[in-house]
Formats: C-alpha cells, sequence, structure tokens
C-alpha cells in the first residue's frame, strides 16, 4: 500500500500543461506549416488588443522568389508545402558551461544545481544524474503535482520530490516511494504508469545542452537519429552568451531580419567594426530570397548592409527552423558568421543565445590593393579582434550584463512595445 491520496489529483492519462495565468497555452498542434507556429508563441504578456496572429508566412511570401531553382535546389523547392513538427526537433536550452558552474548548494552529493527551465511554454526540470548525464522531466510530481526542482538529487542520481520524497530517474519513472508499507507494494506502485512523469530526451552538443520536447511513444527513438540544427558555431568549445528577452519567439526572429533597424535602435555603438548612426543609414537597393522557404531549409535573404561605412556589401540572413538565425557579413575582410538561437520558453518569453564565428580574411581577386584600403581595413579589424579578446577574457556574467544593457536592452524595448500592440 502506499500512503492515502496517491495519484488523487493525477487523472487518467497524460495531464495537459498547467497553463499560465492570464494566458492558456493551448498545446501545439500536430502538424502545422512553416509559416505557422504554437498558439501563444507570439503571445506578448499583456494582450491589449485583438488582430489577425502573425505568422512567418506572411514574411516569406512578400520576397521575390528565384526565377528558376539552381541545381541541387529542386528537392528544396519541391517540399515547400511540407509540414513543420514544431516538438520533433532539438531545442538548446542553456549553456553547458554555465550549467557545470553551478554546483549543487546544500547536497552532500555536491553534484550541479537542479535546474527549472521551460520549452514551448511547458516546465522542465534538469538535473545530473549519477552517470553524469544531464535528464529532463516535466516539472511536476506524479503524486501531488508539486514541482521536482524543489527537490533534491539522490546517490542514486535518481530525483527526489520536495514533497513526499517520490524518486524519479532520467526515464521519468518513479524508483522509490518512501510511503510504501513493504517493497511488494513498492514495486507494484512504481510500475503504475500513473506514477511516472514524462520524461524528453537530453543532447550534449556544440557547447550547449538541447532537449526533445515530444512526449509521443516514439520521441526517444526519433531524437537519436536527429542532429541539432547549427550554423558555423558549432564543436564542444563553442562559446554562447545567454539572455532571455520578453519578447515573442515571431517578432525576435523577424527582428534579425530586418536590417535596416540597427542604424536607429542601436545608434551609438560599435559592433564588428561598424558604428551604427542614423546618419549612417543608407536605403537598401537589393533584398531577395535565394532559395524557396521550405519546412527544412527555411528561408535565405541577400541585401545590401544598411550602413554606409559598409559600401553596399552584400550580407546573408538565413533562418533555418526551429532555432537558427545566421548573418554573414565581411567587416574588415574576415569571413564573420552572427549566429542566434531562438528558444521559445513561454508566451512572450523567447532565450536568445549568441555566438560568433570569425575566419581570416578570403583570398582577394587582386593583384595589388591601395596602401589606403589595407590601412582601412586593417583600421577596422582592431576593433573586431579587441571584441573577440574581450569575450575570451571577460567574466561571462560581466558580459551578460554588457549585452543585456547596452545590446539587447535596446532591442527588447522597441520589441515588447510592438507585441502589445500585436499579441
Amino acid at each position: 500500500m502506499v500512503c492515502a491520496g496517491a495519484f488523487r489529483h493525477r487523472p487518467m492519462g497524460r495531464c495537459p500543461p498547467t497553463p499560465l495565468a492570464g494566458a492558456p497555452l493551448p498545446a501545439p498542434p500536430a502538424r502545422v506549416t512553416l509559416g505557422d507556429v504554437p498558439r501563444g508563441l507570439g503571445r506578448a504578456f499583456s494582450p491589449r488588443v485583438t488582430v489577425p496572429r502573425t505568422v512567418l508566412r506572411s514574411a516569406v511570401e512578400s520576397l521575390t522568389a528565384p526565377s528558376a531553382a539552381k541545381p541541387g535546389e529542386e528537392d528544396e523547392a519541391a517540399s515547400q508545402d511540407e509540414t513543420f513538427q514544431w516538438t520533433q526537433n532539438w531545442y538548446p536550452i542553456i549553456p553547458l558551461d554555465l550549467l557545470e558552474e553551478s554546483q549543487g548548494q546544500g547536497f552532500d552529493s555536491g553534484l550541479p544545481q537542479i535546474q527549472r527551465q521551460a520549452i514551448l511554454g511547458r516546465d522542465i526540470v534538469l538535473w545530473k544524474d549519477a552517470e553524469g548525464k544531464w535528464r529532463a522531466v516535466e516539472d511536476r510530481c506524479s503524486h501531488r503535482l508539486a514541482a521536482l526542482s524543489l527537490g533534491s538529487v539522490q546517490e542514486d542520481g535518481t530525483l527526489a520530490c520536495r514533497y513526499h520524497g517520490w524518486c524519479f530517474n532520467g526515464k521519468g519513472e518513479c524508483t522509490r516511494i518512501p510511503q510504501a508499507v513493504d517493497a511488494a507494494s513498492e514495486a507494484t506502485a512504481c510500475a503504475s504508469s500513473r506514477s511516472s512523469v514524462q520524461a524528453f530526451p537530453t543532447l550534449e552538443a556544440h557547447g550547449l545542452l538541447w532537449v526533445w520536447p515530444d512526449d509521443g511513444p516514439s520521441a526517444w527513438e526519433e531524437a537519436s537519429s536527429a542532429e541539432p540544427v547549427v550554423g558555423r558555431v558549432q564543436g564542444p568549445k563553442a562559446n554562447w552568451g545567454v539572455l532571455d528577452l520578453p519578447v515573442s519567439y515571431i517578432t525576435s526572429v523577424e527582428n534579425v531580419v530586418d536590417p535596416s533597424h540597427g542604424n536607429f535602435v542601436h545608434e551609438g555603438l560599435t559592433i564588428f567594426g561598424s558604428k551604427f548612426s542614423p546618419r549612417q543609414n543608407r536605403p537598401i537597393d537589393m533584398f531577395k530570397a535565394l532559395r524557396r522557404p521550405s519546412a527544412k531549409g527555411g528561408i535565405q535573404l541577400n541585401y545590401t548592409a544598411p550602413s554606409k561605412d559598409d559600401n553596399a556589401a552584400i550580407q546573408t540572413v538565413q533562418f533555418r527552423p526551429p532555432t537558427l538565425t545566421s548573418i554573414q557579413f565581411e567587416p574588415g575582410g574576415m569571413d564573420a558568421s552572427f549566429e542566434l538561437l531562438w528558444v521559445p520558453l513561454r508566451p512572450g518569453l523567447t532565450r536568445t543565445l549568441v555566438g560568433v564565428s570569425m575566419e581570416p580574411p578570403k583570398a582577394s581577386t587582386e593583384t595589388k590593393a591601395s596602401i589606403l584600403r589595407k590601412v582601412v581595413s586593417a583600421m577596422k579589424i582592431i576593433p573586431l579582434i579587441f571584441g573577440i579578446i574581450q569575450t575570451s577574457i571577460v567574466p561571462k556574467f560581466l558580459m551578460h550584463i554588457y549585452q543585456q544593457n547596452y545590446i539587447n536592452r535596446q532591442d527588447m524595448m522597441a520589441l515588447h512595445s510592438e507585441d502589445l500592440e500585436l499579441f
């Protein structure tokens, strides 16, 4: 037997995610197109008006598609109407170095601190088990729905609920019920599907902890054969900045595909050797799609840089669902890729992971270059190199303060006000 009230608040079957106060979050649709996102990802904290929901499709359909598909793009064009499964993808949750540096407080195990996170409006709890693997389960006990993130990691690597001590492994299976009167009744209760909690596959890759937020019967099998969507910032030593913004997922992605805002929103800042100022603004005279939008490849755009300093240089931006946006440009001749990973945490709350890839200048096709051009290029590279060194030696918490107060905060003020009107 187990204590009275066991499973008392647990209905038969899987419980739906707990809705947010004032902002109910319906479950994501099973099949949606590239342009549609789960309802709620675009909703801000304080909706004031009701307007048609903004979708990415409206943004990509307004672009001029290529007149003819290039070699190798036939399959891409044919798949433009395929559906996109939002839950059946890897989502980066947090940089691994932040997890490793966060040691347990008050526990003899010395294991890293339990982390409460969210993905697609669903609360999850992360912890490292006895095998050294990060685990993720829904953050509520199957017994009385208490948050498991309030519990503790046991010597055997299971996660114990703080309320009644029920323990769960990385697969979400209940392994111990302290209130059981004997081993037989405990084994029977633990074997019940009603005692388990929803578990999610995890992956450590490219300096990040990834979660596969699908609760379908084949989730673990599908996750094992899928790779996370990454750009040039990859590998175990990849360095990421992280910041949570009160901005919807849709608005966050659209902001990066809108290069013209930089000279106005970020006025006074110098980033990658270019100083943002309304006086530096120039009209974008070329803005086109390089391929047909698709659920797998997303969208890829070419445009002329909106700054006079960049002399109408061609820049490329690509969005690959569900998280990656990469911007490629050549500051001072360097081959740079500025990459952002967007993680829809809750309605109106998006996590931004920022990484930068720098490669040596590409070989010039010109046999000679004027001394003046060499000097100008060198001057633009100096602040770029200084920024890379600064990122390497400055403590991450100080860089976080810098990002919050100078770059992302400027975006956040404008974008959050936009969300309040749209959603």
